[in-house]
């Protein structure tokens, strides 16, 4: 019996060895499959209307970055690959997850996509879809706005009705005028806004500019975590875009002074002068820090670049301006070096996009002549362009989707 019983004991004992090893194994191959995982997918436009940009990131490399689409109804899929992957390093602590970036091209317009990210061998993501540019002008073009994001319950709140709305009156794209994770240095935060973003982001194109909050790690994760049209000299920093009947301009408005023969002011110059008013009658600009604002905080902040760049923006008769940084919403009648002018720029500012630091509720008293509305709350903007001549704006709250302000833009042309 006692020879049995070490029998026994042995096999047991190789028993639980086999099982524990195939345990750890499978734990090996668990947390392997979930590092190579696609997250953090958000599209971005190219300068060319028939491409689309696709970035992701990973918990570790893979062999290839590969986007694999197809055309709805298609019977044959497209694939498009990248070798190489980017990371970026910022203190000793930190090291960001494998960065892909893909660029497709030779998109049918007015066509909805189906897309998948990842890699053969490590596995690709979920099934996501995008709307292609269209080959007309839609009526309308509805595209999203938000600005000072983050990543709170508001900001969550925000991302959720943009995409509800998205599935029954569907956007174009997002404009986003700055500060975006309110990381201030601290990376992973950056990793836990681009999995909040998603939702939208993986199918309609997230449009970004730069605000105060992206300074602290010097641009450093921007600009690896981002593809805008590389339009502009220096790449992500300022750019714009033709798309139907808009001409998109994003600038970055952190420079501690500016001047006429700045590179970002010769650039803008140049593109204003070349904007093709009868393909793209309008003309929208964003960046952060605002011109026109009355709110205590901030109060002025966007003073040094108006008074370099005001006459730039009348003289080719810019439609609309959204800005943020202040965390509040404030929409100013078409003004001109302070005074209304019928047929100037109209400036938003809405910094609501639902970040940590909270809402700024007090504002200068007597209130300016420029100022239409202005109000406290988390939220996010929708322009809808119907044709040349028409634009309708409005602001929406986040909690209940209300419309808290809106207006039309009328153009006689």
């Amino acid at each position: 019996t006692g020879n049995s019983d070490s029998v026994l004991t042995g096999s047991l004992r190789k028993l639980r060895k086999m099982t524990g090893s195939l345990y750890f194994c499978g734990l090996l191959a668990f947390f392997a499959s979930v590092a190579a995982v696609p997250e953090q997918i958000h599209l971005s436009l190219t300068a060319k209307p028939d491409e689309m940009t696709m970035m992701w990131m990973t918990a570790q490399d893979t062999l290839t970055s590969t986007v694999t689409y197809w055309a709805e109804g298609a019977a044959v899929n497209q694939s498009a690959s990248n070798p190489k992957q980017s990371h970026y390093e910022f203190l000793p602590a930190y090291r960001s997850p494998a960065i892909h970036t893909v660029t497709i091209s030779g998109l049918q317009l007015d066509t909805k996509y189906y897309y998948i990210v990842g890699d053969q061998k490590d596995g690709f993501s979920d099934v996501y879809s995008f709307q292609s540019a269209p080959s007309k002008p839609p009526v309308p073009l509805r595209i999203a706005h938000v600005a000072d994001h983050g990543t709170t319950v508001h900001s969550e709140a925000v991302v959720s009705n943009i995409l509800k709305k998205h599935q029954t009156e569907p956007y174009s794209f997002l404009m986003h005028s700055g500060d975006i994770s309110y990381a201030n240095g601290n990376q992973p935060i950056w990793d836990q806004w681009g999995n909040i973003a998603q939702p939208v982001a993986s199918t309609i194109p997230w449009m970004v500019s730069v605000g105060n909050h992206e300074i602290l790690d010097a641009y450093l994760a921007y600009f690896y975590r981002f593809s805008m049209p590389k339009t502009g000299p220096f790449g992500d920093l300022y750019y714009s875009f033709d798309y139907s009947m808009v001409h998109v301009i994003a600038l970055s408005s952190e420079d501690p002074e500016y001047y006429h023969w700045d590179p970002q002011y010769i650039w803008l110059q140049n593109d204003l002068k070349n904007v093709n008013r009868t393909k793209t009658p309008w003309i929208i600009g964003m960046w952060h820090n605002p011109w026109y604002c009355s709110n205590d905080n901030h109060y002025g902040a966007g003073d040094a670049m108006r008074a370099q760049y005001e006459d730039l923006f009348y003289e080719h008769k810019v439609d609309l301006v959204l800005n943020g940084h202040v965390h509040a919403y404030q929409r100013a009648l078409p003004v001109f070096k302070g005074n209304l002018t019928a047929d100037a720029t109209v400036y938003i500012t809405a910094g609501i996009g639902g970040n940590k630091e909270g809402l700024y509720n007090n504002w200068k008293q007597p209130e300016p002549v420029y100022n239409a509305y202005h109000e406290a709350f988390w939220g996010w903007g929708t322009i809808d362009i119907y044709n040349a001549s028409h634009l309708h704006w409005q602001a929406q709250r986040w909690n209940d989707t209300s419309v808290a302000d809106e207006v039309w833009i009328v153009k006689d042309r």
